[in-house]
């Protein structure tokens, strides 16, 4: 799952039915599914990070809040765990029903991960 978040997350923004390979989700199974998942970002301004009133905030938290409304998610930034980045990455390698955003794309996480985007276009 944590592999086509994103893609779940656009295609439920236009009103799709989900297809796993076992069974198909409406868009109101995927939106709970998605509620029940951790959600962990890092700090890494102007995209997330703790804002002044120590929620997550910026730029990756508001396009993934938007994305939330529009499809029904029950989730806000009180949702969202900063952590440092090497925690969060290892939590979604190993737990299930894990999220991590925003993330640079790198030929070694493509072999792992699948991405969409880029939100930000990045160089490193």
């Amino acid at each position: 799952m944590k592999t086509h978040l994103i893609i779940l997350i656009f295609l439920l923004s236009l009103g799709a039915v989900v297809f796993t390979p076992t069974s198909a989700l409406t868009s109101e199974e995927a939106a709970r599914k998605l509620e029940a998942m951790a959600w962990y970002t890092e700090e890494y301004p102007p995209y997330n990070y703790k804002g002044d009133d120590g929620l997550p905030t910026g730029i990756s938290v508001d396009i993934l809040m938007a994305a939330f409304k529009k499809i029904s998610v029950r989730l806000t930034p009180e949702d969202i765990k900063i952590v440092p980045w090497n925690r969060s990455y290892k939590f979604i390698q190993k737990k299930p029903k894990t999220a991590l955003f925003s993330m640079t794309y790198t030929p070694e996480r493509l072999a792992i991960m699948k991405f969409v985007g880029p939100v930000v276009p990045n160089n490193i």
